[in-house]
């Protein structure tokens, strides 16, 4: 007799010692491609923005714009109050949660 199993329709991961496991379903992935696309185009106003010719309070409202954006994806991919945890993990380091971003985009295609 032959046999067929499917495969899983999700990715186990490991970030800081916890696992995390993403949805690969089609409809998950469908929503992953929207939110990847828009964190894309989102990040590139950001990064055409002059941050040397922005007062002080312009700069933190950048900042903080840029954070939401890292943590509506990072939401999006491992689950609602995942952003906060990992930040703490992170050293509280946004350049550690872009890389974390670009690794998720990996995985996601």
């Amino acid at each position: 007799m032959r046999t067929f199993e499917f495969g899983k329709s999700y990715e186990e991961i490991d970030i800081a010692g916890k696992t995390y496991q993403i949805d690969m379903s089609d409809k998950a992935i469908k929503e992953y491609q929207i939110a990847i696309n828009k964190y894309h185009k989102e990040a590139q106003k950001l990064e055409s923005v002059e941050i040397s010719k922005l007062d002080f309070e312009e700069q933190k409202v950048k900042f903080n714009e840029a954070m939401q954006l890292q943590k509506n994806f990072i939401e999006t991919i491992l689950g609602k109050g995942t952003f906060d945890e990992l930040y703490e993990k992170s050293g509280k380091s946004s350049s550690n949660m872009v890389e974390l971003v670009v690794f998720l985009g990996e995985i996601i295609g």
